[in-house]
């Protein structure tokens, strides 16, 4: 299985409901066959402020469909509305060779 991981830190002056709204757009994207499981999470409003603003967790079951992800339409069109929100973005890939797929 292959584990992408992505947090984000968006600009200050994007609203929370703007933050929810690409939680949504993410959750979206996990109706795309290439990924096999995921989840998305937006730092609670009660939480620190300072904390990133968003997490989401996708399992792919091989490189190549990771792959197909990154270049898949839905995800670029994501990718372009929100290049100009992000203050920044830190990323890891990586294979955990103990899970099964089921």
């Amino acid at each position: 299985m292959i584990h992408h991981i992505i947090i984000f830190k968006f600009k200050a002056n994007m609203s929370y409901v703007e933050k929810e709204n690409i939680v949504h757009l993410f959750d979206g994207l996990l109706s795309l066959d290439v990924i096999y499981e995921g989840e998305v999470y937006l730092n609670d409003q009660k939480a620190d402020q300072n904390n990133d603003d968003l997490y989401f967790h996708f399992v792919f079951k091989t490189w190549s469909d990771l792959n197909s992800y990154q270049n898949h339409p839905d995800h670029l069109a994501l990718k372009q509305r929100l290049k100009n929100n992000i203050l920044h973005r830190s990323c890891i890939d990586y294979e955990d060779f103990n899970s099964e797929v089921v």
